[in-house]
C-alpha cells in the first residue's frame, strides 16, 4: 500500500522485493551521448528493467530506473490508480568529458521493487528501434493492420497495438504539415502528375474531385463498352462520398477505370 509523505506518495516495497544488477554495461566510454543512451537503455532492457533520463545539462546526464521518482496523484479527481513510481534509487551516470567524449558509471545498482516477468507495460521500453519504425509504417502503407503487423514483427518486440495505431497517427500528421487531408491529396496529384479535376462552388469550397490513374485510363479506353458505377453510402474523412467506376474487360473481369469524389449523392 502506498503512504502520504506531504503532497507525494511513496510505495512501501517488501525488502524481499528489492534486487541488484548483478553485471554492469561492457562498454564504459562512447563517443556521443547518443550512443551511451542506446547502449544503456539496451543494456537495461537485457536486465528486465527500462531507464529514463532523470536529469541532464550539457555535461552530464543521470539515467534512473522507471520506477524511479515518486507517484504523484493527479489533482483533477477521478479514481485513484497504482502507478509504478516507487522511487527507485538506480542511477547511470553519464560524464562528458575534455576530448568531447563521455563516460558512463554504475552509482546504484540496486531496485526496490520486484523483477518484472516482461517490459511490455512499460512505455519506453516498447520505444521501437529505427529499423523496427521503419517497418512498421512500411506494413501500414502497404494497408497490413496492426494486428497482423504485430505477428510479423520479431519476437523481441514489445510494442501493443496502441503503439502501432498512435506511430501511424503520428506519420500521418507529420505528412500533412497541417494541411487538411484533402489538401494533402489535391498536392498529392500535382507531385505525382495524377490525372484529376476539381469543381469548387461560388464560394470556393470543394464540391467534387475526378481522378484516375494511368492503368485505368488505358483499360478504360480499351475496354469501353461496360462500366458499373457506385458511390458509397457512407462519407470518409474528406467528408465526401466516393463514386467507384468500374469497367469490364474481355475476359470478364472487373478494373477500377476512374474515382471522383462528390458533395452528395443525387
Amino acid at each position: 500500500m502506498p503512504t502520504a509523505t506531504g503532497a507525494h506518495t511513496i510505495f512501501d516495497v517488501p525488502a524481499s522485493n528489492q534486487w541488484t544488477v548483478t553485471t554492469e554495461p561492457n562498454q564504459k566510454q562512447f563517443p556521443d551521448l547518443s550512443s551511451l543512451v542506446s547502449t544503456a537503455k539496451t543494456w537495461a532492457t537485457e536486465n528486465m528493467f527500462s531507464l529514463f533520463k532523470l536529469c541532464s545539462d550539457k555535461d552530464k546526464v543521470v539515467l534512473a530506473c522507471s520506477h524511479g521518482n515518486e507517484y504523484r496523484p493527479s489533482n483533477h479527481g477521478g479514481k485513484a490508480r497504482d502507478g509504478i513510481k516507487t522511487d527507485c534509487k538506480f542511477r547511470l551516470n553519464a560524464q562528458k568529458q575534455s576530448n568531447g567524449s563521455w563516460n558512463l558509471n554504475l552509482t546504484n545498482p540496486t531496485h526496490n521493487h520486484a523483477r518484472p516477468s516482461s517490459l511490455s507495460g512499460m512505455a519506453n521500453a516498447r520505444r521501437d528501434s529505427n529499423q523496427q519504425h521503419e517497418e512498421i509504417l512500411r506494413l501500414s502503407a502497404a494497408n497490413v493492420r496492426p494486428n497482423q503487423i504485430m505477428q510479423l514483427l520479431d519476437e523481441n518486440n514489445l510494442a501493443t497495438k496502441k503503439d502501432i495505431y498512435n506511430m501511424v497517427a503520428r506519420e500521418r500528421r507529420r505528412k500533412l504539415q497541417d494541411k487538411s487531408p484533402l489538401q494533402y491529396l489535391l498536392n498529392h496529384f500535382r507531385e505525382t502528375n495524377i490525372f484529376h479535376q476539381s469543381y469548387t462552388n461560388d464560394a470556393g469550397q470543394l464540391t467534387g474531385l475526378f481522378f484516375a490513374f494511368e492503368e485505368g485510363i488505358a483499360l478504360g479506353k480499351r475496354f469501353n463498352t461496360i462500366f458499373l458505377v457506385d458511390a458509397t453510402y457512407k462519407t470518409n474523412r474528406f467528408k465526401l462520398p466516393l463514386v467507384h467506376f468500374v469497367g469490364v474487360n474481355c475476359f470478364k473481369k472487373t478494373f477500377s477505370a476512374c474515382f471522383m469524389f462528390i458533395s452528395k449523392e443525387d
